[in-house]
């Protein structure tokens, strides 16, 4: 398997555990699948820094590089409020409290569209390199 079909793979495998969170209500059980969603998503935005961004900064193309550098902002914002998130609900004992829940929600459809666009536009871009 090539670095793209891997990295889309992991894309449709946190998409499964997005939806795998969303349906179990207790905590014990959530934060063990929030724990594997945080293992892949670790994994998953190091290879991305370190095989995907680093070749789109060399691009000799600028809107390549201006693509890149881009993509590579918002993933290290998303990331950060993200693995955030993950920690307070890794916290949480009894229950998890509502706006916890509610930001989880908003970074995760923020990821769920930045999946989209990766998929269908950095990873073209890379291709072409």
């Amino acid at each position: 398997m090539n670095l793209i079909e891997t990295l889309k793979d992991e894309h449709k495998k946190i998409l499964e555990l997005f939806d795998e969170v969303d349906s179990v209500d207790a905590v014990k059980e959530k934060k063990i699948l929030v724990e594997k969603l945080k293992k892949l998503a670790i994994k998953h935005l190091t290879t991305e820094g370190k095989e995907i961004y680093p070749k789109i900064k060399e691009a000799k193309e600028k809107d390549i590089r201006d693509l890149g550098e881009l993509f590579s902002e918002l993933m290290n914002k998303y990331s950060t409020e993200f693995l955030n998130i993950i920690k307070k609900i890794e916290e949480s004992h009894n229950e998890i409290e509502k706006e916890i829940i509610e930001k989880y929600s908003r970074i995760k459809d923020r990821i769920k569209d930045r999946i989209v666009l990766e998929e269908t536009t950095l990873f073209p871009a890379y291709e072409k390199l």
